[in-house]
């Protein structure tokens, strides 16, 4: 697409999948949600810095028994031809043999519009015939870029075999409401990332972290309700405690 972009070399490891924690906790109603979107062109994994996005995402794909790729992206992959460097490099990590047309675009000497690049790639990728996963990470440092008109054009005839995962920490600029109603995607938000009781038990015990609740003070008294009751009494397995107490107010 620009005479420059055939210089721009890959960096291999921008397509490695983050490693997982050895002492991570599975998300199961996590992963049967994202199970369940592999039936739609695109999952929307978004969410604020902090709430272990590509965590959950990269720990889901070691459960699939299908093939999958990973592309961690940074402020420079906005550039379109950069992204399809990279994007074709992710999925040849699977298919080598695909992406004919779309590189030949790349190479030609003047720019391709982007509804042409996106028809080729779409041509491309119809070619598989093995479903996969690719994942695009940090998508929101593109910012508003070209690499959105092409999704958007893609969405529309999206290849059979390809599930894209988007992971970002604010919505990409899509056609979000046109692809909730037509029903090609699946969105999984802060309330889904957010941990259950048993999933933060389950934490707070494999790292033997201490627990932190407000309990109120009534007549000098600490005045243990149900819940606090439950936590302190049920929720960590009755081990012996050590409390630290903290007065708040008069």
């Amino acid at each position: 697409m620009h005479e420059n972009d055939q210089l721009t070399p890959i960096i291999r490891t921008k397509l490695y999948r983050p490693p997982e924690p050895e002492d991570i906790v599975c998300r199961q109603a996590l992963h049967e949600r994202l199970d369940a979107g592999l039936k739609l062109p695109l999952t929307l994994v978004a969410a604020p810095a902090g709430y272990g996005k590509s965590t959950a995402v990269a720990h889901w794909l070691e459960a699939l028994d299908i093939p999958s790729a990973w592309v961690s992206l940074d402020e420079g992959d906005g550039d379109l031809g950069v992204f399809l460097q990279y994007f074709l490099a992710a999925v040849r990590e699977m298919f080598p043999a695909v992406g004919t047309e779309v590189q030949a675009m790349l190479e030609e000497v003047e720019p391709v519009p982007v509804g042409t690049l996106a028809g080729g790639l779409i041509n491309d990728l119809a070619a598989v015939d093995t479903s996969f996963v690719l994942v695009l990470d940090d998508y929101y440092l593109l910012g508003a870029s070209q690499v959105d008109e092409l999704f958007g054009a893609l969405l529309k005839h999206p290849p059979r075999a390809l599930h894209l995962v988007i992971i970002t920490r604010r919505n990409p600029s899509l056609p979000l409401a046109s692809l909730r109603a037509q029903g090609l995607m699946t969105e999984v938000r802060l309330r889904d990332l957010e941990f259950t009781q048993d999933e933060m038990g389950a934490t707070f015990r494999m790292h033997h972290c201490c627990f932190v609740m407000v309990v109120a003070v009534t007549e000098g008294r600490l005045d243990l309700g149900p819940w606090q009751q439950t936590f302190y009494g049920e929720f960590d397995g009755r081990r012996p405690k050590r409390i630290i107490v903290k007065i708040i107010g008069e």
